[in-house]
């Protein structure tokens, strides 16, 4: 199945806990759409902070790509958040896309291009 970083779900409800995006904005024509995450009604980063979709869990974690600015240039990193006290850790490298496609106890596998050609992993435990 294609993964597509447009039109996911916006809501999700996970292990008790509720994962909502809001104020989706595209980030280029046809390019990703990211928004702002918040978890059991609880914005996640700072404001400002957008992230991609759609997002990956794995027992109490979500998985899901940030963007992240730079002097003229936009960037995703793979985030690793905590449902329950909504901690955040960055894994991996600068990418143009990461498109998540499953989380093991050890990796997160991921897509850069569309259409899904060449699967990545990183470690994230």
């Amino acid at each position: 199945m294609e993964i597509f970083a447009t039109n996911f779900l916006d809501t999700y409800s996970v292990n008790g806990h509720s994962i909502k995006y809001s104020n989706f904005i595209e980030i280029a024509q046809g390019g990703p759409e990211v928004g702002a995450l918040a978890i059991d009604g609880k914005t996640i980063g700072v404001k400002g902070d957008y992230f991609g979709g759609p997002p990956a869990f794995f027992k109490d974690y979500i998985f899901v790509p940030r963007l992240n600015k730079a002097l003229l240039r936009r960037y995703f990193k793979i985030c690793v958040i905590n449902l329950s006290d909504r901690s955040i850790k960055e894994i991996g490298d600068k990418e143009e896309l990461a498109l998540i496609s499953k989380v093991d106890e050890t990796s997160v596998y991921f897509f850069r291009e569309n259409p899904n050609v060449k699967l990545k992993s990183i470690r994230w435990n």
